[in-house]
């Protein structure tokens, strides 16, 4: 039976589900929540973990040694229940291991480990990935954090911490082609409804690693760090009071992708007995 734990400190408040290591809430002492409800009628989601794939697959499987693997969408990671390792003040550690139906579609033990850690205003997210098997281990893992923008998207901006000149892949189902579309020059991309008319603003060449998410009269703002994460999606249910920002270390499949995964594009390649760690941050502002 999964729980709700909770970290907190004098700033803010995080409600955290054991299944899938899911941020449920990030609410100010004042009493400002600026996670998405999950309404299952829009989107029922609110911050879940990629992982062992981020995005889809073309035709939902890859090839290993010359077998054929089913994987879901995002993976299977946001569905497993997580232990408690530690709760403590402002600090929580969970894990999850494979299962059986786990090694149906992803042939290697693991331990997966996420810390939440609060500083002030600031939670940092940390997904560890160790690899006790002898063979390498092929994954991608990713947030998909789910920012409450209750006045509509149109009044948020987000803005890059360095020049950009950001183009979008385009999409065909749950993949990507080669050819991209031209967003925008500069640092500030104002949001709009039609940006997520066909699905998702994907970013696979960017400059900056951390981005605000912030309304555009001054005031609640989130600003996302992500230094060990090379790609970024920015999505929504088109009109829905929220967007989602999705820092990742992989990318969708290509349209023309082969189905090997030693071979897919941007895949993280972990051998044995190794371990991968990565972090990314948000740090929550009211504004006025």
């Amino acid at each position: 039976m999964s729980q709700i734990i909770t970290i907190q400190n004098e700033q803010l408040t995080v409600a955290i589900s054991t299944l899938g290591a899911e941020v449920q809430s990030v609410r100010s002492s004042r009493g400002t929540e600026f996670i998405w409800e999950g309404d299952p009628n829009i989107w029922k989601g609110r911050c879940p973990i990629l992982f062992p794939i981020c995005g889809g697959l073309k035709n939902d499987t890859y090839t290993l040694n010359g077998k054929t693997y089913q994987q879901q969408k995002h993976g299977f990671i946001r569905f497993c229940e997580f232990s408690v390792d530690s709760v403590n003040g402002d600090t929580a550690v969970l894990s999850a291991r494979e299962t059986e139906e786990t090694l149906k579609t992803f042939p290697w033990h693991f331990v997966f480990t996420v810390t939440f850690r609060l500083t002030e205003n600031r939670l940092a997210i940390s997904y560890t990935v160790n690899n006790p098997d002898e063979s390498t281990m092929y994954f991608n893992v990713g947030g998909h954090e789910g920012y409450a923008t209750p006045e509509g998207i149109e009044e948020y901006e987000l803005v890059f911490d360095k020049e950009e000149q950001l183009a979008v892949n385009s999409l065909s189902g749950n993949l990507i082609g080669h050819d991209k579309k031209p967003l925008m020059s500069g640092k500030v991309l104002p949001l709009k409804k039609e940006h997520f008319s066909i699905d998702a603003i994907i970013l696979e060449e960017l400059n900056s690693r951390a981005l605000t998410l912030r309304h555009k009269n001054g005031g609640r703002s989130v600003r996302v760090e992500f230094p060990d994460l090379d790609h970024l999606l920015v999505w929504q249910m088109c009109g829905a009071p929220y967007v989602c920002i999705e820092p990742w270390n992989g990318m969708p499949d290509f349209a023309d992708a082969d189905g090997d995964i030693t071979k897919k594009t941007y895949i993280t390649a972990l051998e044995g007995g190794k371990t991968f760690t990565s972090t990314h941050t948000m740090t929550f502002t009211e504004g006025n």
